[in-house]
C-alpha cells in the first residue's frame, strides 16, 4: 500500500510547514521579507504538485511579506505582472512591503509614474513599509492629494536618512498624524528627522532613533518630560562620536516610558558617558530586559582578570527605579571589570551576560573556525557564542561574542568552564523574554 505525504499531513500543518519553509529560504535574503522568485518558496511550492498549489494559493499569510524593487513597478513588464499577481494571492491579508530605494538620477520618476495608485490598488491593507528615503518622501507627499485615510492601515515604517537630505523641507511637515493616523512602529534609524517631529508619540510602541530624535522633539514641544505612554520596545543609538549634545539632552529632558519592557542601546564609545546618560534620562518602571551593545569590534585577546575599577553609581539608581528588570545583556567592554560584576544591585538580577565582540581570523571553514577560535577563548575560562559566520570559497569569517554569563551558584564573572551554554543564548530564557516583549511588532526584526 502506498503511502503519500499529502495524505498523512492535514492542512492546518502543511500550512505551517509551508510558512516555515518559506522563512528558512529567505533567512539569507530579505529577511523577513521575500524576494518574488521562482526558486524560491512560496512561489516554488506552487510548482510541485496540484495539492501543494491549492494549499499554498490559499494561504494569503504566505505572500503577505514581499521585497521589490521600485523600478520594477515603474517599468511595465513581466516584473511588474509577477509582484501584482503575488500581491493579488496576498489579498485580503495585511500586507508588509520592503521596497528598494530609487536611483536619485531616476528620481524624477516617481513623480510622473502612478506608482503610489499600482501600491494602492493592489495593497488595499498596507500593515508595514520599509523603505529608503527617497521612496518614503514621494509616497507620503502622494498620500497628501489622496483621501483622507487611505494609509489608515499602515501602523509601521522603517526608513533611512542620509545627510543631505538635513536641509531639504519635506512636503509632508506637520501631516504625519493626518497621513498616517494608526502609525505604531516607528524606526528612523538615523541622524536626520526631518518632517518627522511632529510624530505622535502617545500612540508609538515600538521606536527606534538616536538621541537627537529626542532632543529635537524636546526643542519643539519645549517640554522638559517627553511622554511616551505606550512605548514597549526602545531602540536607542549613538550616530556620531561627538558626544556633546547627546549629553546636553541627558542633562535637559526626562523621557517618561511607563510601559517600557525592552530597551536596547548602540553605542560607539568604548566607555559609558552616552549609556550612562541615557539610562539617567529614561524612566522605566516596568522594564524587563535590558540590552547595551557596543559596535566596537576588538581583535585582541582579552584576560579574564579584569580586576579593574569603573564609576558604576548611574547603576545604583536605574536599577533601583527598575524593579522589575530580570535580563541584562551587556556587549560592552566598559563592563569587564569587577566593580561591575560585585555590584551589589547587578547581583540580585536572574539573568546577566557580559560579552565582548571579536573578530575571528580567516579560517577554511565554519567548523575550523569554532574549534580553533573557540578553544583559544576557553582555555581562559571564557564561552564562546558565534553570531555571524561569512564563508567563502577558500576561507570563513566570523564575528563572536566571548564572556561571561550568571549560572546557578556561580558568581558572575567567575573563571569557569562551560558556564555559557548555547541552548542559554539562543534559546531560553533571554528569547522568551524578548519573544513576549515583540509579541505586538508588526514585522520582527
Amino acid at each position: 500500500m502506498k503511502c503519500y505525504i499529502n495524505d498523512i499531513l492535514g492542512l492546518d500543518l502543511m500550512r505551517e510547514i509551508f510558512t516555515q519553509l518559506t522563512l528558512v529560504d529567505n533567512m539569507l535574503a530579505t529577511y523577513p521579507f521575500i524576494l518574488p522568485r521562482r526558486t524560491r518558496a512560496p512561489l516554488l511550492l506552487t510548482f510541485v504538485c496540484a495539492t501543494w498549489r491549492k494549499v499554498a494559493l490559499d494561504t494569503p499569510t504566505l505572500w503577505s511579506r514581499l521585497s521589490i524593487d521600485i523600478e520594477d513597478i515603474l517599468e511595465p513588464g513581466k516584473k511588474r505582472h509577477l509582484i501584482q499577481l503575488w500581491l493579488e494571492r496576498a489579498w485580503g491579508t495585511p500586507v508588509s512591503l520592503h521596497i528598494l530605494d530609487i536611483r536619485r538620477s531616476r528620481a524624477a520618476k516617481l513623480d510622473k509614474d502612478d506608482w503610489l495608485g499600482f501600491i494602492l490598488s493592489n495593497v488595499p491593507y498596507l500593515k508595514f513599509l520599509s523603505a529608503g528615503p527617497t521612496v518614503t518622501d514621494a509616497l507620503l507627499s502622494g498620500l497628501i492629494s489622496k483621501p483622507k485615510g487611505t494609509a489608515r492601515h499602515l501602523g509601521g515604517i522603517a526608513t533611512f536618512y542620509h545627510l543631505e537630505d538635513s536641509d531639504q523641507k519635506k512636503p509632508f511637515e506637520g501631516m504625519i498624524p493626518t497621513l498616517l493616523p494608526n502609525l505604531k512602529q516607528l524606526d528612523l534609524s538615523s541622524p536626520i528627522y526631518a518632517g518627522w517631529i511632529d510624530v505622535r508619540t502617545d500612540q508609538l510602541t515600538h521606536l527606534s532613533c538616536s538621541l537627537r530624535f529626542f532632543q529635537a522633539l524636546g526643542a519643539i514641544t519645549g517640554k522638559r518630560e517627553l511622554q511616551f505612554p505606550e512605548l514597549i520596545e526602545l531602540f536607542l543609538h549613538h550616530d556620531s562620536y561627538d558626544t556633546s549634545e547627546e549629553s546636553a539632552f541627558c542633562s535637559s529632558y526626562k523621557a517618561i516610558l511607563p510601559e517600557l519592557r525592552f530597551f536596547k542601546i548602540f553605542d560607539s564609545q568604548t566607555e559609558l558617558p552616552i549609556v550612562r546618560g541615557a539610562l539617567d534620562a529614561c524612566e522605566c518602571p516596568q522594564l524587563e530586559v535590558l540590552h547595551i551593545e557596543n559596535i566596537f569590534i576588538g581583535a585582541t585577546r582579552i584576560s579574564p582578570n579584569v580586576d579593574r575599577g569603573g564609576d558604576f553609581s548611574f547603576l545604583t539608581t536605574f536599577l533601583h527605579n527598575a524593579p522589575l528588570l530580570r535580563v541584562a545583556i551587556l556587549r560592552h567592554q566598559a563592563f569587564w571589570t569587577t566593580a561591575f560584576f560585585k555590584h551589589p544591585h547587578v547581583a540580585l538580577l536572574p539573568i546577566v551576560q557580559v560579552s565582548f565582540p571579536v573578530g575571528t581570523a580567516r579560517y577554511r571553514t565554519v567548523d575550523d573556525a569554532r574549534k580553533s577560535f573557540g578553544n583559544m577563548w576557553r582555555e581562559e575560562c571564557l564561552e564562546v557564542v558565534f553570531l555571524v559566520g561569512s564563508e567563502g570559497l577558500t576561507y570563513t569569517t566570523s564575528i563572536a561574542f566571548v564572556g561571561w554569563s550568571r549560572v546557578v551558584d556561580h558568581p558572575l564573572g567567575t573563571p569557569l568552564r562551560k558556564s555559557w551554554p548555547r541552548a542559554f543564548w539562543d534559546q531560553e530564557p533571554y528569547a522568551q523574554y524578548v519573544s513576549k516583549i515583540r509579541s505586538s511588532r508588526l514585522v520582527p526584526c
